[in-house]
């Protein structure tokens, strides 16, 4: 099987995903099961559902993360996802001089681009998984963004 890779304009900026090894990937799916699985039984309910069944319930899905883990904890995951991505050919990297952009420089009052990049990221590597689950992607993903704007 072909490794992924995805481009998407966000908030006027390119970004550029590629598909993570198993190495890597798994460690990371297993952390984000550990914490996003408090979230499992709102998106259960979802399952197969319309898009407003499946926006209400991802909207008590967020609820549920934020209200059970502590927010450096979730930070550092975030930025753990999104740094896998390139912004404008530019990896998102703190310390790599004029090569990268760090992570707060890119994201400085852009709290819905991070989390949409975040999203992006998480349907690049683990949109099969997500699918399996009858929940629909891109709505979690713009919930997700429209619900963290602020």
């Amino acid at each position: 099987m072909a490794t992924r890779e995805d481009k998407k304009m966000i908030n006027g900026h390119s970004y550029y995903v590629r598909q993570l090894p198993p190495t890597k990937a798994l460690p990371l799916k297993y952390e984000l099961t550990r914490i996003l699985g408090k979230a499992l039984p709102s998106l259960l309910t979802a399952k197969g559902k319309d898009d407003e069944v499946q926006a209400e319930a991802f909207g008590k899905a967020l609820d549920s993360i934020f209200n059970s883990v502590n927010p450096e904890e979730l930070m550092a995951l975030i930025k753990r996802v999104v740094e896998t991505a390139t912004r404008d050919g530019k990896r998102i990297m703190d310390g790599m001089g004029s090569e990268a952009i760090s992570f707060d420089e890119a994201f400085q009052d852009e709290y819905s681009e991070m989390y949409q990049v975040f999203f992006f990221v998480l349907e690049v590597n683990y949109g099969n998984f997500i699918k399996g689950f009858g929940l629909n992607i891109e709505k979690l993903r713009d919930t997700a963004g429209k619900a963290l704007k602020e």
